[in-house]
């Protein structure tokens, strides 16, 4: 169960004009904000739309659930980042390994595809451009004394 962004060319053609008045240090500091800002946003994102199971008089279960217990983490790449279920390498999807097809949100219980993941990915896109390019010009500003 994954998640991953990339810098798109769309995204680097906004970005472009801020980039290249700090080419030595643009990479480093879009790395950092999608660490600690872009990655936390999508977890968040995702982790909304995950739903609570309940039984067939919709009562919540008496049991533990994806949606409170952070069952995401993310993986750094340059210029990007996974997120991508809590789990080790015996269990590949995680603590809830109970989805059948993690990606799409379904289970033998849910047959309805929830897409949670790319969903919460998508809504999170134009906030994580627009926090890179305000990073960036922050370190122009802070490296070059711009205004």
């Amino acid at each position: 169960m994954s998640a991953k962004w990339e810098l798109e060319s769309s995204d680097v053609d906004r970005l472009f004009d801020v980039m290249a008045r700090l080419p030595n240090r643009s990479e480093e500091v879009i790395n950092r904000s999608l660490n600690y800002k872009g990655a936390p946003l999508v977890i968040k994102n995702i982790e909304k739309r995950l739903n609570i199971s309940k039984d067939w008089k919709g009562r919540v279960l008496n049991k533990k659930h994806a949606k409170g217990s952070n069952p995401f983490i993310h993986r750094m790449e340059n210029l990007g980042f996974e997120v991508v279920s809590r789990g080790g390498a015996a269990n590949k999807r995680g603590s809830y390994g109970y989805l059948v097809f993690p990606d799409e949100g379904r289970g033998a219980h849910n047959h309805v595809a929830q897409n949670f993941m790319q969903e919460g990915l998508n809504e999170s896109v134009p906030e994580i451009v627009e926090q890179i390019e305000k990073d960036v010009l922050e370190e122009i500003n802070r490296t070059l004394g711009g205004n």
